[in-house]
């Protein structure tokens, strides 16, 4: 991997949940590129949950390397690898990601944007949850919310939701419905290259067969990163899981593409740092009662701040505010 430095003409970025921090990141971009051409695409054709084997979705607290509709809850008292339940249970810290997880289904994201019986309330309790927990963190740490939930626009659907009413262009069965994937010929025959989504929004697995003219054709995740690439996009992200195995296809049926990513990372500050300032409150709490507060690893303190600070989402950024300071790193591969 080497790093450039030219700026780039076009950007892309997406999310499956746009307000999980992605249209921050694509605002952080457009501000500082403003005369590159800046496209933020919904990621409507991935299904609204993991498939888990459950008997029906639930929202699941627990960190996993993959999910779809889901969210970090910033500054609770977890981070990958690192935790601290005492003082998490005292605070009744949400644990964790919290995602959607259910049985095997057919339905994209997109097919679920006017739900009301199923996904609507799971994702609205992702929200509300992290709305209360952010109420939390401005009260123990003494900071004025920039804005109250109940200030919030209300939502009217999974869609307002998930794309915090603003930011998102369009979403990427749409795109690829006015522009069909222009690498299909060159990866036609690549095993499971490309999802079919129906009229009705559903995705299959792409096996050759003819489509009718009210299907499209949208990349697999791990084409997608060589498609927009052979549209001569940077890729803008934080982190892209299948940068390993779009690099291997790409090795095998496009050797001479180079492929372009932005990496966006974040540094949020807030007023008082969270973690600490719930130690203190934990601390004193413990002194009040006449315990002695527990000896606290501060590698582990560090490690959580340090994981927070690099993920802001939308909602807890307009409760808590502070600075993000991005930075940006092209990167050649």
């Amino acid at each position: 991997m080497t790093e450039t430095q030219a700026a780039p003409r076009k950007i892309v970025l997406g999310d499956q949940w746009p307000a999980g921090g992605g249209l921050l990141r694509a605002k952080a971009v457009r501000s500082a590129f403003p005369s590159a051409d800046v496209m933020y695409l919904a990621q409507d054709a991935d299904t609204p949950w993991i498939s888990t084997g459950l008997s029906e979705p639930r929202v699941i607290n627990k960190w996993t390397d993959y999910w779809s509709l889901g969210c970090r809850i910033p500054w609770t008292l977890y981070a990958p690898g690192h935790q601290l339940p005492n003082i998490a249970g005292t605070f009744k810290s949400p644990r964790e990601l919290a995602y959607l997880s259910g049985p095997p289904t057919e339905a994209t994201i997109k097919a679920c944007y006017d739900d009301s019986t199923i996904v609507g309330p799971l994702v609205q309790s992702i929200h509300d949850m992290e709305c209360s927990w952010a109420m939390r963190v401005a009260e123990t740490c003494g900071v004025t919310p920039h804005v109250k939930p109940s200030d919030m626009p209300k939502a009217r659907s999974v869609r307002e939701m998930l794309h915090s009413n603003a930011g998102v262009d369009r979403g990427l069965i749409e795109f690829f419905r006015e522009s069909p994937p222009v690498l299909f010929r060159d990866l036609r025959t690549a095993r499971n290259g490309f999802w079919r989504i129906d009229e009705d929004y559903k995705r299959h697995p792409y096996h050759g067969e003819t489509i009718s003219k009210r299907d499209v054709l949208v990349p697999r995740g791990m084409f997608l990163l060589l498609e927009y690439n052979a549209r001569g996009y940077h890729v803008a992200c934080t982190m892209l899981g299948y940068t390993a195995q779009s690099l291997e296809l790409r090795d095998r049926y496009l050797p001479r593409m180079k492929v372009h990513v932005l990496q966006v990372e974040f540094d949020w500050r807030v007023a008082v740092n969270p973690i600490r300032a719930m130690i203190r409150a934990y601390d004193e709490r413990k002194r009040r009662r006449g315990e002695q507060p527990p000896d606290i690893s501060h590698a582990v303190v560090d490690s959580i701040a340090r994981y927070w600070n690099s993920r802001p989402t939308d909602v807890s950024y307009a409760i808590l505010g502070g600075e993000l300071r991005p930075r940006f790193t092209h990167h050649e591969l």
